[in-house]
């Protein structure tokens, strides 16, 4: 319902007891003021570290937001690419003959060498790379620490010829290197034909000299060879005579030529064969050296660039350290801190290795074994429950260091570089095709390491035989396959003779030229005459043949009427190299001609006349010549010059 009021109309809320009063438009009436609002709070974000990764807090009006983000493990290892192709490259300077595509970059302690393809060249190892490895092997973490490099031909007998007597029972044989898991073959030649006293059983050791392996035989009679597979390493070799003592006792079976060799084949016999890269003391004491996690981490030897990369670095501890007990979870593990690393590499931290303990990416309060956690760039945990007070677990440690095995640990770390060059000098040893590398260290493990093979060429190597491009010597082409012989006219050599003035005509030379029956066109010869000309138009006279005038070209390279004589060109003991042309029978020197005075000038003598008896500019008969015009000027068929004064 609605009513009216002063300045408004009534209206009145139904079922309600009260009326409300509304004003119209066209008042204005200020309202109450509203009362102002609470400040607000601007957000602010968080970040620390927890283990195993950070924690991002927000804070805003309505408290604080917490979430944590653990850090994501390390994917693994791609497969390794295919290697580019690579074209042999051949240095005729330095006679080496680099094979780029055989390059060994595997792990291992021994390396077979590759095939050599040049037989009559020498094969040499560089070795671009050399890292460690630390294994663990039961409580202990042992290194690889590479003292030598070790080169050892196809044939693996190391003693030479052996003397084996029947009633001496056997020989037992160290090997410098235990023989890896593989087949072999063993052959021998026996000193003496004689059936009855040659025959000997050979066997592979492994372990000790004590133990027997394999056993095999040869007797001259029948067998030369014997082919066997060991499946552990052989370090010993043990020799005895392969006749019965009752037949033949104190008979004395000598062997020579032993060779033994991998594969199912008895190969040629070669000798033993063994050359070393000694790496230096220097090398071997530098801090981390033979250490490496896996693979991919390692500290390594750079020969090429003459540096120490270290990626790996290792802590011994003694129990004096400053060990902080964190907490204990509630299954009695305790978890003890120590800040003592340097530069870790925590995108490979679960990768690092301990001797005694595993490592555990669990938070303690998950943890339900023994083991160990690299957490930040500095702190490792270790979770311990049969050591659950501070000064129990450093007790602990302590006992452990003295009694030569201490809690060891090794963890991965940012790249270091260190410069070696003034004790790192050489990285080539010789090696033999089809003989092995080996990578010598105390504990005969294996190691990363690159190298690559290439061919020392020593004289001159089969392929080096044939010049793949023949190259011409004095126009003769030669490939290195046979002698040639440089002849006069055969568009080879030039001989050089003496040209001796013939006294009989003294018109010119006589020369005697060895293997020249006939004069032929563009025959070549070099003369030095004894005499300067006396007298005109000289001539050569080859062997009898024919004496034949002898000319020199004109500014054009053109046979020129300008003879060798006294008036003319010629010296003596002036070489002067000619050429022989059937056209005309005359001899062409390569003598320059006269060089003009000057643009338009001719030096002349006798005269201008004579002067112009040129070919390049011919003169008319009948015509005038003279230093002056005559009266008859613009008659037909004459040229005229003027003086010049």
């Amino acid at each position: 319902m609605k009513g009216t009021i002063s300045g408004g109309t009534l209206v009145a809320k139904i079922n309600a007891s009260s009326a409300t009063g509304a004003m119209n438009g066209n008042q204005n009436i200020a309202g109450s003021a509203f009362p102002r609002g609470e400040d607000g709070i601007s957000p602010t974000v968080d970040v620390s570290e927890i283990e195993g990764g950070h924690r991002i807090s927000i804070n805003d009006i309505s408290g604080t937001k917490t979430f944590d983000v653990m850090d994501g493990e390390r994917g693994e290892q791609g497969e390794k690419g295919e290697d580019a192709d690579e074209e042999r490259v051949t240095n005729i300077e330095k006679a080496i003959a680099h094979e780029p595509y055989k390059t060994d970059d595997s792990v291992a302690y021994t390396k077979v060498v590759p095939e050599n393809d040049l037989p009559s060249a020498s094969l040499s190892a560089e070795v671009s790379m050399l890292g460690g490895m630390t294994y663990k092997d039961g409580d202990t973490l042992k290194s690889a620490k590479v003292t030598e490099v070790e080169s050892v031909g196809v044939n693996l007998w190391e003693f030479g010829d052996v003397d084996i007597v029947s009633s001496s029972g056997y020989k037992n044989l160290a090997l410098k290197n235990p023989l890896p898991v593989g087949t072999y073959t063993f052959s021998a030649i026996p000193h003496s034909t004689d059936n009855a006293r040659q025959a000997m059983l050979v066997a592979f050791v492994g372990g000790g000299a004590g133990g027997a392996n394999i056993n095999i035989g040869i007797n001259a009679g029948y067998l030369n060879a014997i082919t066997a597979t060991i499946e552990t390493p052989v370090q010993y070799i043990r020799l005895c005579s392969g006749l019965s003592v009752s037949d033949s006792a104190g008979l004395t079976s000598s062997w020579t030529s032993i060779t033994l060799n991998k594969g199912t084949t008895a190969l040629p016999y070669t000798p033993y064969v063994r050359n070393t890269l000694p790496i230096p003391e220097a090398v071997q004491t530098l801090d981390g050296y033979g250490e490496g996690i896996n693979e991919s981490v390692y500290n390594y030897i750079d020969f090429e660039k003459k540096q120490f990369v270290k990626r790996v670095d290792k802590i011994v501890f003694d129990g004096t350290e400053a060990w902080r007990q964190q907490s204990v979870n509630a299954l009695g593990f305790a978890n003890y801190e120590l800040s003592c690393m340097t530069n870790a590499d925590t995108s490979v931290r679960s990768i690092a290795i301990c001797n005694l303990f595993e490592h555990d990416t669990n938070w303690i309060a998950n943890v339900t074994r023994e083991g160990f956690l690299v957490d930040t760039k500095t702190v490792v945990y270790f979770r311990s429950k049969s050591y659950t007070t501070l000064d129990a677990w450093k007790a602990y440690l302590a006992e452990l260091y003295a009694a030569g095995n201490p809690l060891t640990f090794v963890y991965a770390t940012l790249t270091q570089v260190t410069d070696i060059s003034d004790i790192l000098k050489d990285n080539n040893v010789e090696v033999e095709g089809n003989g092995t590398l080996t990578f010598k260290n105390e504990h005969g493990y294996d190691v990363p390491s690159e190298v690559g093979y290439f061919v020392q060429i020593n004289g001159n190597a089969a392929s080096a035989t044939k010049l793949e491009t023949p190259r011409n010597i004095n126009g003769v082409p030669f490939d290195g396959t046979s002698d040639i012989t440089i002849e006069a006219g055969s568009g080879g050599g030039i001989p050089i003779v003496p040209a001796i003035f013939n006294t009989q005509t003294y018109m010119g030379y006589d020369a005697t030229v060895e293997g020249v029956t006939e004069l032929t066109d563009g025959m070549k010869l070099t003369i030095i005459p004894d005499k300067a000309p006396i007298m005109a138009y000289y001539s050569l006279n080859v062997n009898g043949l024919g004496a034949k005038s002898i000319y020199r070209t004109n500014e054009k390279g053109l046979p020129a009427n300008d003879p060798m004589s006294q008036q003319g060109w010629g010296e003596a003991g002036v070489p002067v190299t000619i050429t022989y042309s059937v056209k005309g029978s005359k001899w062409i020197a390569d003598v320059p001609f006269p060089t003009p005075a000057g643009i338009g000038a001719i030096a002349m003598q006798g005269g201008m006349a004579s002067g112009l008896k040129v070919e390049a500019l011919l003169l008319t008969k009948n015509s005038d010549y003279g230093d002056s015009l005559p009266t008859s000027v613009g008659a037909a068929g004459r040229i005229f010059f003027k003086k010049v004064t």
